[in-house]
C-alpha cells in the first residue's frame, strides 16, 4: 500500500511489461475500459516500486492519429506536476508530427503549458472523438 505524501524519488520511465499491466489494471479500475498495449508507447512514473502516474500514446486508425490518452496521476502525488512531466516524457519520444488528446476544458491551460493548443474536434472524428464523448470535451492538438 502506498503512504500519503510524495517520496522524492520519482523515477519516469518507458514502463516495462509489469508496469504496463499494472497500468491497464488502473485503467480498467478507473473506468471499466482496457485494450491492449500493442499500439503507440506507455511512459509511467514510478516511487518506491509502485507506477504513481501514466501516460500513453495511442496510434489510431489507418491515417494514423497520434493520441496522448489515459494520463493517470494517484492521488497522493497530485499537485506536483508529475503528470506533466510523463507526458512530457512520451512527447519527447513520441515521431509524430502531430498529437491530440482529449480533456475537461478546466484542464486546458496545464496541456497548454505543454505545446498542446485547441483543436478542431472534426478533424479526429471518429477515428479518436466518438459521439459517446461528452460534447463539452476539449479536443487539443500539438503540432511540430
Amino acid at each position: 500500500m502506498m503512504s500519503a505524501g510524495c517520496p522524492t524519488a520519482v523515477e519516469v520511465r518507458l514502463a516495462t511489461a509489469q508496469e504496463a499491466e499494472t497500468a491497464l489494471a488502473i485503467t480498467h479500475a478507473r473506468s471499466g475500459w482496457a485494450d491492449h498495449w500493442d499500439s503507440g508507447s506507455l511512459w509511467v512514473a514510478v516511487a518506491n516500486g509502485d507506477v504513481v502516474a501514466m501516460a500513453r500514446e495511442v496510434i489510431i486508425g489507418d491515417r494514423p492519429i497520434h493520441v496522448v490518452g489515459t494520463v493517470w496521476v494517484h492521488q497522493d502525488h497530485r499537485g506536483n506536476r508529475l503528470g506533466q512531466r510523463v507526458v512530457q516524457a512520451l512527447l519527447d519520444a513520441s515521431k509524430a508530427s502531430t498529437l491530440w488528446l482529449d480533456c475537461r476544458p478546466s484542464l486546458e491551460p496545464y496541456y497548454g503549458a505543454l505545446g498542446f493548443n485547441p483543436g478542431d474536434r472534426a478533424e479526429v472524428t471518429p477515428d479518436f472523438m466518438t459521439e459517446d464523448d461528452p460534447p463539452d470535451q476539449s479536443v487539443m492538438c500539438l503540432s511540430r
